[in-house]
């Protein structure tokens, strides 16, 4: 166990599962040392404890997060709590936040209706009428939340139906129970959570609110000896909530893991490649980025399979991983690029199709890597024309000489118009798919096909959606 164990609160955050992993579980060792760790290490997950549930397993859910930290184990000083993907907690929205605002200031006054107490606002009361007790409308009230559907939610507490409420109209008053009392006398947009369609299944927002409050509270003042590490998948500070995430500043440590679609990981892939027994080539290093990507999670997975079929410490060149190298589906995105500029119709609408099936909402990603791809291939033409040598080339691109080659091949079997019309059609599937996202898995197959034939040859690209 270390001398300075880490700050009481630690939030991790980034697109980068996979350090995030490493650095949680660097955390944890840091905290509790080795050992059993069955009563000082509690885990959970924010999107499974907010997933729509019946009231009372939402509660319930969030109450066994609340027992973890509050609970000393009767072995050890020190215990961790973490909770995972805290980009789904948020603080109460400000619809929600006003309308508790105006049920603490709705002011009431007792007085008796026909034998029995009831409820009135000041300015109901009649010429010279004293009212009797004064309390607030929050006395009836357990939980003000957001609604999914837009809106607010309010949660009545016990006691609510025996509450009676009465309202002037001209000279005449007459006695209401208290949700027709608050819909006469409230602004805005609102509901009640056990009205039909509502208590069976409590609104998301709501138990994200309470959890929020829990972890405000915990983060400034956790208790003696517990260390919470928060973690979220979330590429900006700004995905998370502004509060909690000030309140982490203030009172903790938070640590960024985001990957940008640019950066080119190539000293991590050779320093886990070397943690794995791989002597890994840098023109090696820089084929496995390209043909997978930069995550980290994906690389390493990738690393694992050629330790095994590698025997350790074995020199690995970039011809040697092109033999081996099994991206698998997670390579998909980037195997599509080889497929199109071979024209390989039939190999690139089975990548296609495998990366429709298995992600099939990341269009912008798919876009990004073939537009990125298809820019290099217009470099590489701009670039002969200025007389670049191929030593240099490789220099102009970023790129390592092995890769230079290999793009310098593909932009040869297109011309320059044709590149110039593909980034364009690319650039008019990003728009159009982001507006007609229905249709976008029909526009990438027709995009497909119109490169491995060579449409753009000799037309510009078009896309007819009212068709469609």
């Amino acid at each position: 166990m270390t001398s300075r164990p880490p700050k009481a609160v630690h939030l991790l955050y980034g697109n980068q599962p996979y350090l995030i992993e490493q650095r949680a579980r660097q955390l944890v060792d840091a905290v509790l040392g080795p050992g059993e760790r069955d009563f000082t290490y509690h885990r959970f997950d924010a999107e499974e404890m907010l997933r729509q549930a019946p009231a009372d397993v939402l509660a319930a859910n969030i109450d066994a997060l609340q027992v973890a930290i509050q609970s000393l184990p009767l072995l050890g000083d020190r215990y961790l709590v973490r909770l995972d993907h805290v980009e789904r907690v948020r603080p109460p929205s400000r619809a929600a936040q006003n309308l508790q605002k105006r049920l603490a200031e709705l002011e009431l006054h007792a007085v008796s209706w026909e034998g029995v107490q009831a409820w009135i606002l000041p300015e109901h009361l009649l010429a010279g009428e004293e009212g009797g007790e004064r309390t607030h409308a929050q006395r009836w009230i357990a939980e003000v939340s957001a609604r999914a559907e837009g809106g607010s939610a309010i949660a009545l507490a016990d006691g609510w139906e025996d509450a009676r409420f009465l309202m002037a109209g001209g000279e005449a008053r007459r006695a209401m129970g208290i949700k027709p009392f608050l819909r006469a006398v409230l602004k805005g947009s609102f509901t009640f959570a056990d009205e039909e369609g509502e208590g069976r299944s409590a609104p998301p927002a709501a138990g994200a609110a309470r959890l929020h409050e829990l972890l405000a509270r915990t983060v400034e003042r956790p208790p003696p000896g517990c260390h919470v590490l928060l973690t979220a998948t979330a590429a900006r500070e700004g995905d998370l909530s502004r509060a909690l995430v000030n309140e982490v500043k203030r009172y903790g440590a938070i640590e960024k893991f985001v990957t940008y679609d640019d950066y080119v990981p190539l000293d991590w892939v050779l320093q886990e490649g070397r943690a794995r027994g791989l002597n890994l080539a840098p023109d090696a290093a820089e084929l496995l980025v390209r043909m997978l990507g930069n995550d980290h999670g994906r690389l390493a997975q990738e690393l694992e399979k050629l330790s095994l079929l590698f025997p350790s410490g074995s020199a690995v060149g970039a011809e040697m991983l092109m033999g081996a190298l099994h991206a698998g589906h997670h390579g998909s995105l980037f195997l599509i690029n080889d497929k199109l500029c071979a024209r390989d119709l039939s190999g690139a609408l089975d990548v296609l199709e495998q990366f429709l099936e298995q992600r099939p909402h990341e269009y912008p990603a798919l876009i990004g890597v073939l537009a990125r791809h298809f820019r290099q291939l217009c470099q590489v033409h701009a670039y002969s024309r200025q007389g670049t040598s191929d030593a240099d080339l490789a220099t102009r691109l970023k790129v390592h000489p092995f890769i230079a080659k290999r793009l310098a091949g593909q932009a040869s079997r297109f011309s320059p118009r044709e590149l110039e019309r593909i980034v364009q059609a690319l650039a008019m599937l990003d728009r159009t798919t982001r507006l007609h996202a229905h249709v976008a898995a029909v526009l990438f197959r027709d995009l497909v096909v119109a490169v491995c034939r060579g449409d753009y040859q000799q037309r510009a690209p078009h896309f007819a959606i009212g068709q469609l």
